[in-house]
C-alpha cells in the first residue's frame, strides 16, 4: 500500500512540473502574517516547518542566539518569488514565495538556495521539511520529532532524535543518525544509505527499486524482517536466518525492510 502511495506521489510531481495545473500555486494559511526576504531571528524557536519548491536547502550553525534566513537565486527575485517566513508562536513557518502566486510559469526555471542558519546548541521540539525538487544538506540537526519528505531531491543528514521518518521519491538518502525510539525510511527509486551508531528501538525501510545499504556498529544487535521480490541481502557482520528473519547479536532492535528489487547489503562501522 505504501509502494502505491509513493508511486502516485510521483505522478503528482510529473503532473506539477509538466502541465502547470493549478495544484502548482503554492497557498497557504495566514498569508497576510508572512514578511519576505532575508531575516534575521532573535526571539525563541522550538518548531520548524519548512515548504521548500526548486533549488535546495542547507543549514548550517553560528554562535550567536539567533536563526538567520538568507537565500540566493539564478536570477534576480521578484518581490512574490522572495522567500516567506512567519514566526507563530515558537513556530517559525518558512515558504518559498508568496502564497498563490507561484505556477509553472513562473517558476519553472527558478533556482533559489536557503541557507538557514541556527544557533550551535539548537535541538528542537518538532521540524517538518516539505521540498518537491530541491537538496537538503544538514551537517548536523536535531530535535524530539523530525519529518522530511522530498520527491526528487536528494538528502544529505546527520541527525539526532527521538523519532524520524524520511520519504524520498526519485532521491537518494544519505542519512548518519542517532534516533532513540523509531525510524521510518521510504523511497520508490531512490537509494537509502543508513549510517546508525545507535541502533533504534524499531526501524522500517522501503524501496521500490533503491537498493539500501546499513552501517553498524560491530556489537549491533537486532531481529532484521528481509522482505524482497528480487533483491538480495549481503552482510559484513555476523548473521543467522530463520526464513525471512535473520538475527544480529543479541536482536534488541527490530529492523524491517522491504524492497522489490533492491539489495540489502550490511556494512561494519568503523571503530
Amino acid at each position: 500500500m505504501k509502494k502505491l502511495r509513493f508511486a502516485c506521489l510521483l505522478l503528482i510531481a510529473l503532473c506539477l512540473v509538466f502541465t502547470g495545473c493549478s495544484r502548482t500555486s503554492l497557498v497557504y494559511d495566514d498569508s497576510d502574517k508572512y514578511a519576505a526576504g532575508d531575516a534575521t531571528i532573535s526571539e525563541p524557536v522550538r518548531n520548524l516547518d519548512l515548504v521548500w519548491i526548486s533549488g535546495g536547502v542547507k543549514i548550517a550553525y553560528h554562535p550567536e542566539n539567533t536563526i538567520l534566513l538568507s537565500e540566493s537565486a539564478n536570477r534576480s527575485l521578484s518581490e512574490e518569488n522572495s522567500m516567506r517566513w512567519y514566526l507563530d508562536g515558537d513556530t517559525l513557518r518558512i515558504r518559498y514565495a508568496a502564497s498563490g502566486k507561484l505556477n509553472f510559469f513562473n517558476f519553472r526555471d527558478l533556482n533559489k538556495q536557503l541557507t538557514l542558519t541556527l544557533p550551535e546548541d539548537f535541538r528542537g521540539q518538532r521540524i517538518q521539511f516539505d521540498l518537491t525538487s530541491a537538496n537538503l544538506t544538514a551537517p548536523f540537526l536535531a530535535a524530539q520529532e523530525m519529518e522530511i519528505a522530498l520527491v526528487s531531491g536528494d538528502v544529505s543528514l546527520t541527525a539526532e532524535a527521538n523519532h524520524l521518518k524520511v520519504e524520498t521519491v526519485s532521491g537518494k538518502q544519505r542519512l548518519n543518525v542517532s534516533v532513540a525510539k523509531g525510524l521510518e525510511l521510504s523511497s520508490v527509486s531512490g537509494d537509502v544509505s543508513l549510517t546508525t551508531p545507535q541502533l533504534p528501538e524499531t526501524c522500517a525501510i522501503e524501496t521500490v527499486s533503491g537498493d539500501v545499504a546499513l552501517t553498524l556498529p560491530r556489537n549491533a544487535g537486532c531481529t532484521l524482517r528481509f522482505s524482497s521480490i528480487s533483491g538480495d541481502l549481503t552482510s559484513a557482520l555476523p548473521i543467522s536466518a530463520s526464513g525471512k528473519t535473520y538475527l544480529l547479536g543479541d536482536g534488541q532492535s527490530e529492523f524491517s525492510i522491504d524492497t522489490t528489487s533492491g539489495d540489502l547489503d550490511i556494512l561494519e562501522s568503523a571503530q
